[in-house]
């Protein structure tokens, strides 16, 4: 009698163990996809903005072509297992600037998975007024892994100038303002009033026998050639705060950009012990402080300016 109780009370435990299986198999995907659409539309309410997470095919704001196009990029689908915290990671990064300065810059957010180009594998990347987030890599259930990304992106958005006013939003991927070469304007396009990087001054930071990649195969094997963490305290002396911001003076800044908005006592600290990284973060804080009062704010309350009010 008790054998067979017994073995009663096993056979309502394994199926009590697989209608378990089976409820959060289905349950917990439909409440993460509740998640990731609450997210997605606060996003878009609050800053204007295109999310998308799906097939890379769609990733676009039209009239414009999606960058899967392009030949010499390669964008895979993000595994449906981290859209979540991608988009949580993107949503803590995005708060830290008022909506008015992403809606100048930022139109679209779109999160994949691989992102390989110029045979290098990417974290993120950008084009037009659009950032890509990568779910590959290294913690992938880390929301600041994709706080880091974002912010590293948005900065090459702000280097770049904001987005053409003379034309409709959904239009609007033309930068006014371009560092990088010779500002081309069409002339149908209205030139926009914006901060710009003192580019400059910022490479004076670094040691005078100190170069920049020019080529592409210079900068990929630049960014192949990544040195071992101990050696960090040499990089950090020449004024970096990253080994792959040697790759250029755009991954320069955008290293410091994802330090200075993730990591602000991290940087505070080398800040504090090398001279080279000193003169370049008062440069990022000064040039992101002019974008908006918000950063202002955000830099004096972390420590890393000492302007008075």
């Amino acid at each position: 009698m008790k054998r067979k109780i017994l073995m009663q009370c096993m056979l309502w435990l394994g199926l009590a163990m697989i209608s378990y299986g089976s409820i959060t198999e289905f349950v917990i995907p439909f409440i993460d996809n509740v998640r990731i659409k609450k997210i997605s539309k606060e996003l878009t309410d609050r800053y204007g903005l295109v999310v998308c997470y799906g097939d890379p095919s769609e990733f676009r704001v039209p009239p414009f072509k999606a960058i899967t196009e392009n030949e010499e990029l390669h964008i895979e689908k993000a595994d449906k297992h981290y859209v979540l915290t991608a988009l949580k990671g993107i949503k803590s990064a995005l708060f830290k600037y008022p909506p008015t300065l992403i809606r100048k810059y930022l139109s679209a957010v779109f999160v994949a998975g691989i992102i390989k180009g110029k045979e290098v594998y990417a974290a993120g990347t950008y084009h037009n007024s659009w950032i890509y987030i990568s779910t590959s890599g290294k913690d992938p259930l880390n929301p600041n892994k994709y706080s880091e990304t974002f912010h590293h992106e948005l900065s090459s958005l702000f280097l770049k100038g904001p987005l053409s006013k003379s034309l409709p939003r959904e239009q609007s991927t033309l930068f006014a303002y371009s560092p990088y070469s010779t500002p081309i304007y069409d002339p149908g396009v209205e030139p926009i009033k914006a901060p710009k990087f003192p580019l400059e001054r910022w490479s004076r930071t670094n040691k005078t026998n100190f170069k920049y990649p020019e080529q592409d195969s210079e900068y990929i094997r630049t960014v192949k050639n990544f040195r071992k963490p101990e050696e960090a305290p040499s990089w950090y002396k020449a004024g970096f705060v990253d080994d792959y911001g040697m790759s250029s003076l755009e991954n320069d800044v955008n290293t410091y950009a994802e330090i200075a908005m993730v990591h602000p006592e991290k940087l505070k600290k080398l800040a504090e012990q090398y001279p080279r990284i000193e003169a370049k973060t008062k440069i990022f804080v000064e040039f992101y402080a002019s974008l908006a009062p918000e950063l202002r704010d955000y830099f004096k309350s972390v420590g890393l300016s000492n302007e008075k009010q």
